[in-house]
């Protein structure tokens, strides 16, 4: 069994978030989304991550640090 590669996206904006994990559900792939770059690398999902899409400006932990 192939196991499906998990596209982390992390975005201060809900609706952002919510509209890019639709969109990258509807391609096939599973997805997680989180607040902050903070809730990210707490979370047990961070080295499941394939892929980690980021929003650059966002308070705390901008999205260059987070990539870092």
């Amino acid at each position: 069994m192939t196991k499906i590669p998990l596209i982390s996206i992390v975005d201060d904006d809900k609706p952002v978030r919510e509209a890019t994990r639709g969109f990258i559900m509807s391609l096939g792939y599973a997805a997680e989304t989180f607040p902050s770059g903070e809730a990210f690398l707490k979370s047990d999902r961070a080295r499941d991550t394939a892929c980690l899409l980021t929003d650059v400006q966002m308070t705390s932990v901008n999205g260059l640090e987070l990539q870092r």
